[in-house]
């Protein structure tokens, strides 16, 4: 669920459960919910059926693409290739980064003791929660936009790798 925005997978498991289908793949493209961010969505594809994918959760070492469809297709062919919603995740990239400008701001404007306590980063939003003393005044709200906001305009380009926690917060 980080580098490619699709795959060749094969549905090793499927089940049903609340009204809608849970499918495991043998590999995918698709970013299952974790840390305040938002699955993916997309569709698996075979040459005779689809499946809608509404959402993707991570249960224990599983990845469980979710989808209120299934067609019996399957059964017999069970290789689909799995596609995310490009656009959705690349929506989703920019509120993720954009969490990270936003922790910047606050810790530069009202202290090094703002932690972050909690997110929800989506496609249309998101949201920061925060551990901080006081109410933040209108003016502090003003300029924690204008130090984000500056650098969204300087366009700075993104390192994006795997690292320790302790490299990453650096």
């Amino acid at each position: 669920g980080y580098e490619k925005f699709d795959s060749e997978s094969r549905i090793l498991k499927y089940r049903e459960k609340d009204n809608h289908f849970e499918y495991i793949l043998d590999k995918t493209p698709f970013y299952a919910e974790s840390g305040g961010q938002i699955g993916d969505t997309g569709e698996l594809r075979s040459d005779n059926y689809q499946l809608k994918i509404i959402d993707t959760i991570k249960v224990n070492d599983d990845i469980i693409h979710l989808s209120e469809d299934f067609d019996k297709n399957l059964l017999t062919n069970n290789k689909v290739k799995s596609i995310i919603a490009v656009d959705r995740r690349n929506k989703i990239k920019a509120n993720h980064t954009a969490t990270h400008l936003l922790h910047s701001a606050l810790k530069n404007i009202l202290g090094d003791h703002v932690q972050q306590a909690g997110s929800l980063v989506a496609d249309d939003k998101l949201r920061f929660d925060l551990t901080h003393y006081n109410k933040i005044t209108k003016d502090e709200i003003r300029q924690i936009e204008g130090m984000v906001n500056q650098k969204i305009r300087e366009g700075i380009v993104l390192d994006v790798s795997n690292q320790s926690f302790e490299d990453a917060k650096k």
